[in-house]
Parts: C-alpha cells; structure tokens; sequence
C-alpha cells in the first residue's frame, strides 16, 4: 500500500521487501496508519454532528454539501499525514545516495 515511498527515492523494489519482510512489520504499518487517521476521523465525526444539528431538517443539502467538502480535506489531511510518518519510520532504510539524481535536469538549464 506504501510502496511509492520508496520508489519515489529511487530504491529498488527487492531491496524495499527485504528490508520489510515478514508480518510484524505490515501489522506496524497498519497500526501507524490507524494512529495518524483516528484523530482526524474523530474530527470530521464530530463536525459532521455539529453540521447536521445546526442546519436542521431544513438545511440538509447544505450540510451534505459541506460534509462532503469536509471529507474531502480529512482524506488528504490522512493521506499527508500517512505518508509523512511512513517517510520518518522508513527513513532508517531508504537511500541517502546523492548521486541518484545527476542525470536530473535543473530547474535552469536549457536543452
């Protein structure tokens, strides 16, 4: 489910899923990711509660609407926060080789 983190740096595929075998590390995965998505979903519960009972029976388009909004920006403020604490928690294994990007192009050359 995180393999981009990875490959984002570069780091081979078979290099990642030994440094990650077995089942202990996924079950540490999945608990890292309950852990950064409770807190938000505990918010967006309760903003949706406070949504619906201030709009009423009268207003609830309104409020679907903004529940919508407001769970849209709660699985990206997930999602972020996801890949921010499997960037930190991998970070003992990913590639620090500076070379890996030499071929890139910088942002002011010209072709």
């Amino acid at each position: 489910m995180w393999i981009y983190i990875p490959l984002s740096v570069l780091m081979p595929i078979q290099d990642y899923l030994r440094a990650v075998k077995g089942m202990m590390s996924s079950a540490k995965m999945i608990v890292l990711f309950l852990c950064t998505m409770t807190p938000v979903l505990f918010v967006t519960i309760m903003t949706s509660r406070l949504v619906f009972n201030a709009f009423g029976d009268a207003g609830d388009d309104i409020a679907r609407f903004i529940m919508l909004f407001v769970a849209v920006i709660s699985e990206i403020v997930v999602g972020l926060a996801a890949t921010a604490a499997f960037v930190y928690a991998m970070k003992d294994f990913l590639p620090k080789n500076t070379d890996l990007l030499k071929d890139m192009p910088k942002p002011g050359d010209k072709k």
